[in-house]
């Protein structure tokens, strides 16, 4: 169990962020109902919308390829610290890995990938239900546009929603993608862990394996940017390092 990391701020900062970006999201999604309801509020929450939509927009962007990328950077740079001895981070994390007993190099790096996928991958199936309860809100709300409140309002209003709609519905199609991707991964990593019996002896035979897959997760979760809430990730933590144990028990990783 995790008891400081380097970029444990920074992800902090990012939950905050986005849970500002929720207040919004559920704001627009308010503001859209309204007038279906109450035919006098159509001026005023539409202005209400538009503004609403915008700032949900740039406040994503500023999250996505701001603040996020720092955050990553220093996630790696602390992998990297961890896995090779390096000094990146002055102060370098103490039980975000669990594989302390092992020495560094190629071989710890092999085994911290190994869970970083199963951890990433676990997360993404727990908020499986979660991301279409999203989308069948956001389907809902927007059908109930179509029949009751596209016609009465205006045509910037409406392609602002049609786009935030689409936002929705895109950030799924990326949590899919993502979470297959993953999956492929982790599938690799327990093919390697169980097929390759020198691993641990010779790791350097096997380095351009190990790059290849540390490349492909890390480009993989930098492309596609998915939230894992961190309230998610305390609440399965316990559990998963359990299970992560076991599984370095059933592949003998040592």
């Amino acid at each position: 169990m995790a008891r400081f990391s380097p970029h444990a701020a920074n992800y902090k900062t990012i939950g905050r962020l986005r849970n500002i970006l929720k207040i919004i999201f559920w704001s627009i999604l308010l503001l859209s109902v309204i007038p279906v309801y109450i035919k006098n509020s159509k001026n005023i929450c539409n202005y209400l919308s538009i503004i609403a939509i915008i700032l949900f927009f740039a406040l994503d962007i500023i999250i996505d390829y701001v603040v996020v990328p720092y955050a990553e950077r220093k996630r790696r740079d602390d992998f990297i610290d961890n896995s090779f001895g390096a000094r990146n981070s002055i102060q370098q994390s103490d039980g975000y890995f669990d594989n302390d007993d092992i020495n560094t190099g190629f071989y710890k790096a092999a085994v911290n990938l190994f869970e970083n996928s199963f951890f990433t991958s676990s997360l993404l199936n727990r908020i499986l239900i979660r991301k279409l309860i999203l989308l069948l809100v956001v389907f809902l709300v927007f059908i109930t546009l179509c029949f009751y409140g596209l016609r009465d309002n205006d045509i910037a209003l409406i392609a602002l929603q049609a786009i935030f709609s689409a936002s929705i519905v895109g950030d799924f199609i990326k949590y899919l993608i993502l979470r297959f991707k993953v999956e492929q991964i982790f599938t690799q990593w327990k093919k390697i862990f169980d097929q390759t019996g020198d691993l641990a002896q010779s790791p350097e035979k096997h380095i351009p394996l190990i790059c290849q897959l540390w490349l492909e997760y890390e480009s993989t979760i930098s492309r596609i940017l998915v939230e894992i809430p961190q309230k998610v990730f305390d609440e399965n933590n316990t559990t998963l390092t359990t299970n992560w144990n076991k599984i370095r028990s059933l592949y003998s990783i040592s």
